[in-house]
């Protein structure tokens, strides 16, 4: 398929300090968890590690804005029952961007409800396989730019 709406689950974890009341700065580490796509024989799974410094603006109704930088690891695996053995896998690194739009509640002055929604883009690796046999076949995939939307909930601790 061209497209791909499949719902994927994921995590993060996330440190960061607030320059002043409006704007604040973290680095956050997560994994956008397994994609899977099965057809004809062939079985693909991507899995992508990141890494992104984002930057937000607070407002005072608790809603805010981000924009983040940083690195995807894309995993990829291809599988098909007559492909010559070897890795199976491939992994790249690509720039990744991200814009964030989220709400705040405070709980109490310390804990607080975080509601986002991330819209990232990065670029997946190209795959070579090769199978023998009677004819030999070669597969090569080339995953190109991968748009990811996320909504997230998590509780955010302030020091």
């Amino acid at each position: 398929d061209d497209y791909s709406m499949e719902p994927v689950f994921g995590g993060s974890m996330f440190g960061g300090f607030k320059f002043d009341y409006f704007w604040r700065a973290e680095l956050e580490a997560g994994l956008i968890g397994q994609f899977t796509d099965k057809d004809d024989g062939f079985e693909f799974k991507m899995t992508v590690p990141y890494v992104t410094a984002n930057i937000y603006r607070d407002f005072v109704n608790g809603l805010y804005v981000g924009v983040g930088l940083g690195f995807a690891v894309p995993k990829t695996e291809l599988d098909f029952a007559c492909f010559e053995i070897g890795d199976r896998t491939e992994r790249d690194v690509s720039l990744m961007g991200a814009l964030m739009l989220g709400y705040t509640y405070e709980l109490d002055y310390n804990l607080v409800l975080d509601l986002r929604y991330r819209l990232a883009g990065f670029f997946g690796p190209e795959i070579n396989r090769s199978a023998d046999g009677v004819n030999y076949l070669e597969i090569q995939t080339d995953i190109g730019f991968v748009l990811e939307n996320s909504l997230s909930m998590g509780l955010r601790y302030r020091f």
